[in-house]
């Protein structure tokens, strides 16, 4: 039926012709443009705008390494401390609801805090479940990123680490019920 359609519909297709003055785009393609205008730059301004292009991933304060196997768990539920309203000023949201997200979506695949600059926390990483996600708290995550070939991302400001509570690394955040278990493991680790 839909391939009917579609067959069918291509038979009424009309070229409608062109309303209007059109006009060719002059605009310099923007790779073409950086690519020209890197050739006039000297060595030393090509050095200087690297380094400023460079981001600037500072290592999360307050994350240690860990010595002894911590588990513990983080409700992720959040309350209401007054009434949400919409446009019309009706409450959306009473003063005193709780919801946890955990009862309508589920954490997709487990979270791994490491070290990027840490082989032996690369290599505890490498034999997790391999759907995990890799979240750095130090070290470069777009060149582990390229020698990993996977997504990795960084706790920037140490906001994940905060508010899961996470002290110790390498730590593995995973979902129990309507929980988040967090276990901070000890492991040989070669910097």
């Amino acid at each position: 039926m839909i391939l009917f359609l579609l067959w069918n519909s291509s038979l009424l297709a009309k070229d409608l012709g062109t309303y209007g003055q059109a006009f060719e785009i002059k605009e310099d393609h923007l790779l073409r443009y950086m690519q020209d205008r890197s050739k006039n730059m000297t060595e030393d301004q090509l050095k200087r705008i690297g380094k400023t292009a460079q981001p600037n991933f500072k290592p999360v304060k307050g994350v240690a390494k860990a010595r002894t196997y911590r588990r513990f768990h983080f409700d992720p539920t959040v309350c209401s401390h007054e009434d949400i309203l919409d446009h019309a000023q009706a409450i959306v949201i009473h003063k005193g609801t709780c919801v946890n997200p955990l009862e309508h979506v589920s954490l997709p695949a487990e979270l791994l805090f490491i070290d990027g600059n840490d082989k032996g926390h690369l290599d505890w990483a490498r034999s997790q479940k391999e759907n995990a996600k890799w979240i750095l708290v130090n070290g470069n995550p777009f060149e582990l990123e390229y020698e990993e070939q996977r997504k990795i991302y960084f706790d920037q400001q140490g906001i994940l680490s905060r508010k899961l509570a996470i002290e110790n690394i390498p730590a593995r955040v995973s979902q129990k019920g309507k929980l988040l278990q967090i276990e901070e493991i000890p492991i040989e680790s070669n910097k």
